[in-house]
């Protein structure tokens, strides 16, 4: 898996839309599916098995999990 600089500057719309759905009171499938999105528009050619890992991780790294 590859986490390039690259494709790290989508990393803070990717987990703002994470923590505000969570926010919101959504459940974390739903706010996980939003951030996860957001990733694949940016980096469509990424596969998603992979696009999930790095969300998950960005998301766990950034504490945004509830």
């Amino acid at each position: 898996m590859s986490d390039a600089p690259a494709r790290r500057n989508c990393m803070p719309a990717v987990v703002r839309a994470y923590r505000e759905m969570r926010g919101k009171g959504q459940p974390d499938r739903f706010a996980f599916e939003a951030a996860l999105t957001i990733y694949l528009w940016h980096h469509p050619l990424v596969p998603t098995l992979e696009a999930g890992q790095i969300v998950a991780g960005w998301v766990r790294e950034e504490g945004a999990v509830h």
